[in-house]
């Protein structure tokens, strides 16, 4: 898997959660253009180990995510924590679950601020 570290403030980065806790973001750039009858695009490497794609949404540097699993279980990251990788890759583990236990959910939370003082 490429490591992509050099990305610039302002280029729109693609993150993908995966039901059974992977996630990587991914650089927009990486991604063609379509014509009208085109196949798609692939975006992530769906297998047993990672599960089916549960969200994909376009996220900005700052912001925090918080997981939600099947099982009530919940888990605040920074998305500046999910390493920048390519397309064609399963993604790395965000969250440990167990059992049955599988991502149902993301919630984008903006970075508070800290008071001045």
């Amino acid at each position: 898997a490429e490591i992509l570290p050099n990305v610039k403030e302002d280029e729109p980065i693609l993150l993908t959660v995966c039901e059974k806790g992977y996630g990587k973001r991914t650089r927009l750039s990486e991604y063609r253009t379509q014509s009208r009858r085109g196949m798609g695009l692939t975006n992530i490497k769906i297998t047993k180990k990672n599960g089916k794609v549960v969200v994909t949404r376009q996220v900005h540097e700052g912001e925090e995510m918080i997981l939600v699993t099947s099982e009530g279980k919940g888990i605040r990251l920074k998305v500046d924590e999910v390493p920048i990788i390519g397309r064609h890759t399963q993604g790395f583990k965000l969250i440990d679950l167990e059992n049955e236990d599988r991502v149902v959910s993301i919630t984008l939370v903006e970075q508070e601020e800290e008071p001045k003082t």
